[in-house]
């Protein structure tokens, strides 16, 4: 089935969104291993995160959301996780420090770690705009996210 053109104003999609991107390998776990590490935004470059850094010095400003994980682990798919507020962003997510603008029709690219083979599947996109264009102290739980490809 061929994806679907998100037919919303280009007023909606032009606001402040918030990347949050979210791995989503839903078979029997989910089980993915990776973190974004670098996201360009019409060729701006804005950090990610790098779990092998943590805690062990400063991060620079990100607009990913971060855990304070060492590791790349990942959410076990119970029914009582995947309905929990912790598969947004991940487990004990916190805002990221900046906000990043997107305009309708820009280049998006989102820089993933390695993924160990073993874990095949889609690794899919998300993001969601931010009320009142600050994503650096939004609820998670309010937010409406869209896929983007």
């Amino acid at each position: 089935m061929a994806p679907q053109k998100d037919n919303r104003p280009k007023e909606i999609l032009s606001t402040t969104v918030l990347l949050a991107t979210l791995s989503a390998l839903f078979t029997f776990e989910v089980s993915a291993h990776g973190h974004v590490s670098e996201v360009l935004i019409n060729d701006k470059s804005y950090y990610g995160h790098d779990p092998t850094k943590v805690p062990y010095g400063p991060q620079p400003e990100s607009i990913a959301w971060t855990n304070g994980a060492k590791d790349n682990g990942f959410v076990i798919s119970t029914a009582s996780a995947l309905s929990s507020p912790e598969i947004i962003c991940h487990l004990n997510a916190t805002n990221g420090h900046l906000t990043a603008d997107v305009t309708a029709g820009a280049t998006i690219t989102v820089r993933w770690s390695d993924w160990p083979e073993a874990h095949g599947g889609p690794v899919l996109d998300y993001m969601a705009r931010c009320p009142n264009d600050d994503c650096t102290t939004v609820n998670k739980t309010k937010l409406k996210f869209f896929k983007i490809e």
